[in-house]
């Protein structure tokens, strides 16, 4: 068979029919995010459900400190990003934030029911009091006290 195709849970859920004849990885820890688990059995059974392992799941959570989108992944997120690197596989998801890592990493992933990003960003936090910008997320400005503000960056 050709590539294989890694399903976040949006791309189960979601009703589009996938071709029949693709190898598709579901990530054990989607199956947790699945309610109507029955629903979506056919899809699951003809799936490969794995987990990634510790070296690619560390891989994709330094990748997304790195654009500053670790805070906006869950382990799940993390775990599809890991199984694309580990698989050489394609990412089948709409969440930008997974998209963004994945450009970043130059993996591949594809929209289901969105276009998919056009442009790669970091996220970095900015103070709304003092305006100064910071790389890692605090609970508020060591400086002034004030909230901080995620913003992004174009790459």
């Amino acid at each position: 068979m050709g590539k294989k195709y890694i399903l976040d849970t949006s791309a189960i859920i979601s009703g589009k029919d996938l071709p029949s004849d693709i190898e598709t990885i579901i990530p054990e820890s989607v199956l947790n995010e699945i309610l109507d688990y029955e629903k979506y059995q056919i899809l699951i059974g003809r799936s490969i459900v794995l987990k990634p392992s510790e070296n690619f799941i560390k891989m994709a959570k330094k990748a997304a400190s790195e654009t500053g989108d670790i805070y906006k992944l869950s382990n799940v997120d993390i775990d599809v990003i890991a199984l694309t690197l580990e698989y050489g596989g394609i990412a089948i998801t709409d969440d930008y934030a997974i998209q963004n890592v994945l450009s970043y990493l130059s993996a591949d992933f594809v929209g289901l029911n969105e276009k998919g990003i056009k442009e790669r960003y970091t996220w970095i936090y900015r103070c709304k009091g003092c305006r100064r910008y910071f790389k890692e997320y605090h609970k508020s400005c060591p400086y002034c006290g004030s909230e901080l503000k995620l913003v992004r960056k174009k790459i």
